[in-house]
Parts: C-alpha cells; sequence; structure tokens
C-alpha cells in the first residue's frame, strides 16, 4: 500500500496545467472487455483517427542539439520561455515538436511512466487499429489506421490548428483519398484546437468580427471527441500564470512541483492565456463574498488584481536581480524597459485570446451534420471563482478556499467552497466541458449547446487521466468500433 501511494504521488507530478496525462499504475480493464470487443474489433474499413493531445503533450526538443527539452524535470535557462514580443508569430525559439508524449523518464529517480501509453494500447490491442506516420503514411492507412499530431503547445491554438490544417490535407494527398474523413479524438486544449479547424480550416479569423464560421474543417472530419476540453475556459488557466503549475488543481493543497512551468514561464506562452475563462463566464468575490466585476481579457484588470507582471513581490525581485547587474543609471533604463516590453506583449496576448474566445462562440450560420462527444470527469471539486482580498499592502487572489480565513466572520466554509467551485475534474468543471453555462443555441444534439453534442460520458476522474481510464475507453471504443469508412457521408450539408 505505501509503495502504491509512492507511485502515485510520482505519477501525478506529470500532470501540468490542463493537460499532460499520465498514471503510473495501469488501469484495471474489465476482464471481459477483449471478448466484447472482438468481433467488432476484427471488422476492417473503420475511420482512421487523429489524436491531438493538450498541452504540455508532446515532446519538445533543441533543433540545434537534439536535446529533449520537454518532458524533463531539470530547470535549464529559460528551457521552455519563449520570447516576449508584439508580433507573437515572430516570437519564436529553437524548440520544436517531435512526437505525442506516450511515455516520459522524468528523472534519475524517477521510473519510466505512461502518459498517452494507455489510450494507444488501447486503440491497437482492443480495437484493431495500427499505428501510423502522419508524415509518411502507409499504402492503407486511409483506415483501421491511428495517427499522432504534434505541436508546439506554448503558441497560440490558430498556428496549431494551422498546422493541424496542413498536415490533414497533406496526409490525404499522399494517400490518395481527397474525400477521406478521420474522427478526432483531442485531449484538453486539443479539444479547442479541433474545434477551431472544424470551424474555420487553416484560416486566421481571429480579430475580424465579420468573418462566418466555414466549416472549412468539417468536411474532412466524421466526429469530434473531447476529452475533458475547456470549451468555457478553466480558472486554473488564471491560476497558473498568477501561481505557477500547481501539483494539484481543484482545492487540493498546493504542491509546486515542476519548477519549469512557473508563472514566468506561463507568461510567454500565448496557449496559457487562450486557456482562460470566456467572456460570461468569468466570476471573482471580495472578501465579504459580493461578485467583483473583473474582464480578465482587460489590462487593466490584471493591473487593479495586481497579477503577474503587476504584483509588487514579483515587481521587487526582478528590479533587484537588475540592479546588482547594472550601474544605477542602466539599471533604471533596464527596469523600465522590462516591464514596458512585457506590458505590451500582454495587452496583444490578451486581446488575441479573447478572439480566439470570440471565435470559438460565435454562433453558426447553419447546422452541422458532424457529431460531437464529450467525456468529463464531474466528481473533482474544480475552481471557477477565486476570492480577491486586498490585505492593504497588496491585492491577493485566493485561490483555494483553504487559504481562506473565517474568524470573525459569519461564512461557512461549505458554503464559501460552493460559490468557489464546481463540479469538474480538477481543471475543467463540467459546465465548461459542455459549453452551457452562456450558450442557449438550440441544435439536434442531446445537450442545449452549440457543440452539437451527441453524447456525453461523465466519471471520477481527475483531468490527467481522463484518457486512460477505462470507462471512457470502453465507451470510446465501442464509438469508433460501430463506424466504418464506408458509412461516412458529407460533413456539413
Amino acid at each position: 500500500m505505501a509503495e502504491a501511494k509512492i507511485n502515485r504521488v510520482i505519477c501525478l507530478s506529470l500532470l501540468a496545467m490542463a493537460a499532460l496525462t499520465g498514471s503510473c499504475i495501469k488501469p484495471n480493464r474489465q476482464p471481459d472487455l477483449p471478448k466484447v470487443l472482438a468481433p467488432m474489433a476484427k471488422r476492417t474499413g473503420k475511420t482512421p483517427l487523429i489524436i491531438i493531445p493538450g498541452i504540455l503533450g508532446s515532446r519538445l526538443r533543441d533543433a540545434k542539439n537534439g536535446r529533449e527539452v520537454w518532458p524533463k524535470l531539470d530547470k535549464g535557462v529559460d528551457d521552455l520561455d519563449l520570447p516576449i514580443g508584439t508580433d507573437l508569430k515572430s516570437d519564436t525559439d529553437d524548440l520544436v515538436a517531435t512526437e505525442v508524449v506516450d511515455r516520459a523518464k522524468l528523472g534519475f529517480f524517477i521510473p519510466e511512466i505512461g502518459v498517452y501509453e494507455d489510450l494507444i494500447e488501447a486503440l491497437s490491442k482492443y480495437a484493431g487499429y495500427r499505428r501510423g506516420d502522419i508524415d509518411n503514411p502507409e499504402p492503407g492507412g486511409d483506415q483501421d489506421t491511428f495517427y499522432l499530431f504534434s505541436y508546439d503547445w506554448r503558441r497560440d491554438n490558430v498556428e496549431s490548428a494551422q498546422l493541424l490544417a496542413h498536415k490533414i490535407d497533406d496526409l490525404k494527398k499522399k494517400l490518395g483519398k481527397p474525400e477521406l474523413q478521420f474522427n478526432l479524438i483531442c485531449h484538453s486544449m486539443g479539444g479547442l484546437i479541433g474545434r477551431y479547424y472544424i470551424m474555420y480550416g487553416g484560416a486566421d479569423v481571429l480579430g475580424r468580427p465579420d468573418a462566418r464560421i466555414t466549416w472549412a474543417g468539417a468536411r474532412n472530419v466524421n466526429k469530434l471527441l473531447m476529452v475533458g476540453t475547456p470549451n468555457e475556459g478553466s480558472m486554473d488557466a488564471l491560476r497558473t500564470l498568477v501561481e505557477g503549475y500547481s501539483l494539484y488543481g481543484g482545492d487540493r493543497r498546493r504542491i509546486a512541483f515542476l519548477s519549469k512551468i512557473d508563472s514566468i514561464t506561463a507568461f510567454t506562452m500565448p496557449a496559457a492565456f487562450q486557456l482562460l475563462p470566456h467572456p460570461g463566464t468569468q466570476q471573482f468575490f471580495d472578501s465579504s463574498m459580493r461578485q467583483i466585476d473583473a474582464d480578465l481579457f482587460d489590462i487593466e484588470t490584471w493591473k487593479r488584481m495586481q497579477w503577474s507582471i503587476y504584483d509588487p513581490v514579483y515587481r521587487k525581485s526582478v528590479e533587484k536581480r537588475i540592479r546588482k547587474k547594472k550601474n544605477p543609471t542602466d539599471a533604471e533604463q533596464e527596469i523600465g524597459r522590462f516591464f514596458s516590453e512585457r506590458e505590451e506583449y500582454l495587452k496583444v496576448v490578451l486581446k488575441r485570446a479573447r478572439d480566439f474566445d470570440d471565435a470559438l462562440d460565435r454562433k453558426p450560420p447553419l447546422k452541422i451534420a458532424l457529431k460531437s462527444f464529450v467525456f468529463a470527469g464531474d466528481c473533482e471539486a474544480t475552481l471557477r471563482a477565486p476570492v480577491v482580498i486586498d490585505t492593504g499592502k497588496r491585492i491577493v487572489t485566493i485561490f483555494q478556499s483553504k487559504k481562506l480565513s473565517f474568524s470573525g466572520t459569519t461564512f461557512k466554509r461549505k458554503a464559501v467552497e460552493e460559490k468557489m467551485f464546481e463540479p469538474g475534474d480538477g481543471r475543467v468543471t463540467r459546465t465548461s466541458a459542455l459549453g452551457t453555462r452562456h450558450d442557449s443555441a438550440s441544435n439536434d444534439g442531446l445537450f442545449d449547446s452549440s457543440l452539437n453534442i451527441f453524447y456525453a460520458v461523465f466519471g471520477c476522474e481527475i483531468h490527467g487521466d481522463l484518457p486512460n481510464n477505462p470507462t471512457f475507453q470502453d465507451n470510446l471504443l465501442t464509438i469508433l468500433l460501430n463506424d466504418n469508412v464506408k458509412d461516412v457521408g458529407p460533413g456539413v450539408p
């Protein structure tokens, strides 16, 4: 029992922000599962799959020397930090995404653990799929094949959707199947990339309120399967941008384990901002539990709340570091330049994030035949509304009810927790996964959401372990094994 607990802690250290998955202990699959699925798994002609991992789900290597930078626990000098500038497309470094993280070796004393490996194994062992190379597909790769889509998860999500569009077009050409469609299995942020691609293809429509949903990518997709996708964002993303990555989400005790994913590194990642809660879903409370008006995409909110570069403690540490290296005159200039550059970057990246949300929340002019399937957790307390307190010396944002003091107040902890948290997987709330909080669009789906959700499964699982959960895999395989290429119709009417 003690050994199992230790292994569990080691495993959970890999869960980061809202995405990197893994389980040290193999899931206890149902013993009769192979017998149940065997007849269907032998059927050929299954629609090919593309697996899109979440944030942190792709390996990153230094293109100059081949050194693997992620996943690694050791902290190099600015290993994962992107350059800061107002032209986000030009804020590049030498890191490239090489492959989806199936297994990870984190350190000398930590054993190699599975990440997306269990999902990949389930597709291969139980469902009759073979693994294909998305860049060099083999003959017959138009059926009974799954492909892994790796991407630089730090960068703008539209860039990643454009890369997906290129990969799919190229894959169809190499297979000689211009009408081919794929089923997309998307985890966490990967679902946002998949949705954007389906709605707009490879076009960048951000900042264009007149742009219409074209369903340009829908013609290449048969089904969209989203696993723990924050369709209305995640307040856990703000927590990461303010405090750095926490080992546990929700209201669990904070353990800062991955020094690579600190608030400074997260600040350089446009994708992190594109995970923030959407307009209309953001909530904050003051010390009297009164709701506060706050727009996460307005830089004035960041100043007022003293987040990130406006945190007086952070500013003092930067000023101290610079003054140690410069003479007084140069130091003051360098300090001014340092914060000025980051403030201009923050304006740009916040606007880009708002525009990304607006593009996903836009109401479609016509219905789409493509069906969406949602898999999510709903048993874990998941943050939705932090508490903001003015201590007199600084503004503090509380993301855990355990950090609140109830002495001298009439508030009960349970009542406060009900305001701060709601059911989810610890990173993504149930309502965000369904995209229903502020969406009253009617459709032919099972839920009141413009996502056209045809089927949804909820279970007791934390965010990172969702892809490896046996119940999720059983439902996923049942859906896929009843879906043959010959049954695939056009993606849009």
